[in-house]
């Protein structure tokens, strides 16, 4: 009984054999290390949204510039039909 007691008492007191106290590992240190891995995690996942963002807007504003030109074509190539149709019909119509 008295050999599992102090077991149980190492097993409490083993952790400063393994982590030793130090600047390293003091509270305050241990602090401002998590807020500058934090700032640093935020800022780069931050760019990286950002980044994705921004080629998205770039990718749709291309698609929908595309579009407009196509249309505007396709507009464009129909009234010419029109006109060389109504051209065709007012010459047949006039002789």
């Amino acid at each position: 009984m008295a050999s599992q007691a102090v077991k149980a008492a190492k097993a409490i007191y083993a952790q400063p054999a393994f982590v030793p106290k130090g600047p390293i590992n003091s509270g305050r240190f241990n602090l401002i290390r998590e807020i500058a891995i934090g700032t640093v995690l935020g800022i780069s996942f931050g760019f990286v949204w950002k980044s994705w963002h921004w080629g998205e807007k770039r990718r749709l504003a291309n698609y929908y510039s595309e579009l407009y030109k196509k249309e505007k074509a396709d507009e464009d190539a129909y009234s010419a039909e029109l006109r060389s149709k109504l051209k065709a019909l007012e010459d047949e119509l006039l002789a």
